[in-house]
């Protein structure tokens, strides 16, 4: 008997029959996964802490137990040169800190892409979405829900010629990182803000009507030093009752020393409470008054007071005390060119691009000729080591160019030897154009004068560096490098909680 094939119906039939079984199966094959990976992520939680535990008490029995800080980064979780012994799912991220008498505090973990968090009986893990941003400045704003740390950060240097200089007076270099004299080091200070920028005593103020004009000037509890940029003060109120004029209010600010007002409802300053400043600016306080009424009855109470960054109001959130964390190295963060220092959290690493010369007059420099200006060309041959790879040059004493030959950098104004300060630089030879006319002067000359190059590296130079990692805040923090010398480049990493 010749058998008969499927209809095409029938296959269609089946086909829908599948689809559907795969609508309903796939959502709930999908939750079992997650549940299980977040039941794995709470026990490795678990694990750890029993790791920390077993950690405390094997030391303890050596003799009198300090405090052990566990950074816990790409599975491994080590307290400089000693390590944890860790079961289960090892953590993305992390902070194990035991104090002396064995209390354990777990941080802003992150397990198997889960954000952890302690609760009174064991852990709950939730999903978290791994979020990057990179600023060509120093300030980055965050406003998600967020795990309590930074899960990366990488900070760029920067460097910068303070002004002309010539052969007679030198100017400095600024770097990023400001020397601290406790330390002997470079300290490279990273503030983390909330929104709101007003700290209040926590009292509200109501305005009654007397017949006059009635004013009050309300004064921050915390010290607010505006840079230059745009900004947005809120007054949040209630209880207006019979009013016949408008409520008002200006900021009471000081500026180069001279104590000034913005009239925030006037369209000369601003509109709405929004107001930009262009130098440095102290707030002072709010002035708010509110003007007489033929009503008895007139008031109106204040509530909280907002001044955020940005020309948007937005949600009211009581100030928070900034978190300023210190990053300490041996020399500042530089920059010449393309090359630029950085450091970066996740790899533990500095990775230095830049180097530093000093010259004294010791060493090896050879006269080739007259400069055509009365003086002398002078150049040195590998006047460093770690290969030196004179690309790019920044000194104290000496104009820098951005004009390039083939083979060289010329650091003058117009790619030749035009006056008596320049200099060129070639793969690993360095050239200098000076006043001097012979090898003894030239050497006398570097003698008496504090003289030094910046230059780029070839080879890059990477060490390994213990970082503090950074405390965010839940909702909101404004991360901003508080130094004087901005870095060129500021990125960051960190986990978005998945509600």
């Amino acid at each position: 008997m010749k058998r008969k094939g499927f209809t095409l119906i029938e296959l269609l039939a089946v086909i829908v029959v599948l689809t559907i079984i795969a609508l309903i199966a796939t959502p709930i094959v999908r939750d079992i996964i997650d549940k299980n990976n977040k039941k794995s992520a709470e026990i490795s939680m678990t694990n750890m802490e029993k790791a920390a535990e077993l950690y405390f008490y094997n030391n303890q029995l050596l003799g009198e137990f300090k405090t052990a800080r566990f950074v816990c980064k790409n599975g491994v979780c080590k307290d400089g040169s000693k390590q944890l012994d860790i079961t289960g799912q090892n953590p993305d991220f992390g902070i194990i800190t035991i104090d002396k008498n064995g209390n354990i505090v777990m941080d802003s973990f992150i397990v198997d892409g889960h954000s952890c968090t302690k609760l009174e009986n064991g852990y709950s893990c939730d999903k978290a979405k791994k979020q990057e941003v990179f600023e060509n400045s120093s300030n980055i704003v965050l406003n998600d829900r967020l795990n309590t740390s930074l899960y990366n950060y990488t900070i760029y240097g920067n460097s910068i010629q303070d002004g002309t200089p010539n052969l007679s007076e030198n100017v400095s270099v600024e770097s990023l990182g400001e020397y601290d004299a406790a330390s002997g080091k470079y300290k490279i200070p990273v503030k983390v803000s909330g929104k709101n920028l007003f700290k209040e005593s926590g009292s509200s103020l109501t305005l009654k009507n007397q017949g006059t004009l009635r004013t009050s000037t309300i004064a921050p509890d915390n010290e607010i030093i505006l840079k230059p940029g745009t900004y947005k003060l809120t007054i949040f109120t209630s209880n207006a009752m019979n009013l016949k004029y408008r409520f008002m209010y200006s900021l009471l600010v000081t500026q180069e020393g001279t104590n000034k007002e913005f009239y925030l409802e006037s369209s000369t300053v601003s509109t709405g409470g929004v107001f930009t400043v262009d130098k440095e600016t102290k707030i002072r306080g709010v002035y708010v008054y509110l003007s007489g009424s033929d009503n008895a009855s007139a008031q109106i109470t204040i509530n909280n007071i907002q001044l955020e960054k940005g020309n948007v109001a937005t949600e009211y959130e009581p100030y928070i005390e900034p978190l300023t964390t210190n990053i300490y190295l041996d020399e500042p963060l530089r920059k010449i060119g393309d090359y630029a220092d950085y450091i970066d959290f996740s790899s533990g690493k500095i990775v230095r691009k830049v180097g530093i010369q000093y010259f004294d007059g010791t060493e090896n420099w050879v006269r080739t000729g007259s400069n055509g200006d009365g003086g002398s060309i002078f150049y040195l041959d590998n006047a460093v080591t770690n290969q030196p790879y004179y690309k790019n040059i920044m000194s104290n004493h000496f104009k820098n160019s951005d004009d390039t030959g083939s083979n060289a950098t010329w650091l003058s104004g117009g790619g030749r030897f035009e006056s008596s300060d320049n200099i060129l630089a070639s793969s690993k030879r360095l050239y200098l154009s000076t006043t001097a006319t012979t090898l003894t002067q030239f050497k006398s000359w570097l003698g008496s004068n504090d003289v030094y190059v910046l230059y780029s590296l070839k080879k890059p130079l990477e060490k390994e560096l213990e970082l503090p990692n950074i405390k965010l805040f839940e909702d909101y923090s404004r991360l901003e490098i508080d130094a004087g010398i901005k870095p060129s480049g500021f990125g960051i990493s960190y986990y978005k909680k998945i509600s």
